[in-house]
């Protein structure tokens, strides 16, 4: 094995991956509010946790943080004399006309991270030649990356047939904290802009950890919102956070579904009607309480949950 990119499970301080005692380069992404039940409800005590997987004197890069967090891993970086550097978003213009194959602006910071990761990983096994430009290698890397199920579009074009030409698009993404759920309605607003043809109808599908339904179909684009989220989660902060970074954008859900983690599915035919689904036995208390909150956010009743 020439290079090991070896992911934290959770937190960093009791990660098994700490193991490994001498990494070449260690790297933090944007950190938020994200198992809090385990790492601590403020994002310092969050921070504290992911800058444990700083070792004496092993460089570390990580991206622009909210000061609660930043201060923190400048201070573990500074007990542990670590060499921590902080990285821009990427320049476009350094990938020579092509374009970062995952979606969203969130990635730009995600691709420099990477890069930076990769070139002091290069540097330190004395791979790395001096240049300034970003190599031909990272530039198709960062071009040809794919990361299904995030920030991920997926066409049915199936219901083109016959009388129909409604076209069905699934948006996919599995945000699961306030800030990735921001990252992910951006993301999904941006790309909806696109949807021109006045038949084509959205689903956009949130997974807060991931997900069809398909009806008549009018002549418009619609937005359709199939959410599922684990009960350790807030939908009272995640539903709201999505709902008004899309409606900034000018983007509305004309309906929300709400459905359980379930590993089984149905194909659908072009020439289907209503599928007949036996959910005796399986317990729906969950996605009703979901129902609810989204409802008091529909009709501006959730107290504090709005902003």
């Amino acid at each position: 094995v020439d290079a090991a990119v070896i992911e934290v499970g959770l937190g960093g301080t009791d990660d098994s991956t700490n193991v490994i005692k001498e990494p070449t380069v260690c790297g933090i992404t944007s950190l938020g509010m994200d198992h809090t039940e385990i790492l601590g409800d403020t994002l310092g005590q969050i921070a504290s946790h992911k800058a444990g997987i700083f070792k004496p004197k092993v460089p570390a890069f990580t991206v622009p943080q909210l000061p609660e967090a930043m201060d923190v891993i400048l201070e573990r970086a500074k007990e542990l004399m670590v060499p921590l550097e902080v990285t821009e978003p990427l320049d476009c213009k350094q990938l020579k006309g092509l374009k970062l194959r995952l979606s969203g602006d969130h990635q730009f910071y995600n691709a420099a991270l990477a890069v930076s990761l990769s070139r002091c990983w290069l540097q330190r096994t004395g791979n790395w030649e001096k240049d300034s430009k970003l190599p031909d290698e990272f530039i198709r890397g960062l071009s040809t990356a794919n990361f299904s199920g995030r920030a991920q579009i997926v066409r049915d074009s199936s219901l083109l047939s016959g009388n129909c030409d409604a076209e069905l698009i699934f948006y996919l993404d599995g945000a699961h904290s306030p800030e990735s759920m921001e990252a992910c309605a951006k993301w999904f607003s941006n790309a909806v802009k696109g949807c021109k043809n006045p038949s084509h109808s959205s689903i956009s599908v949130v997974n807060a950890e991931e997900s069809s339904e398909n009806g008549p179909f009018e002549k418009s684009c619609r937005q359709i919102l199939l959410f599922n989220c684990l009960d350790v989660r807030n939908p009272a902060i995640l539903l709201p956070r999505l709902v008004n970074t899309c409606a900034s954008s000018g983007t509305h859900f004309s309906r929300a579904l709400f459905v359980p983690s379930m590993s089984k599915y149905t194909k659908v035919t072009s020439g289907a009607s209503v599928i007949s689904s036996d959910i005796s036995g399986i317990d729906l208390s969950w996605q009703f309480n979901l129902q609810t909150i989204w409802e008091k956010i529909m009709h501006g009743k959730a107290k504090g949950a709005v902003t």
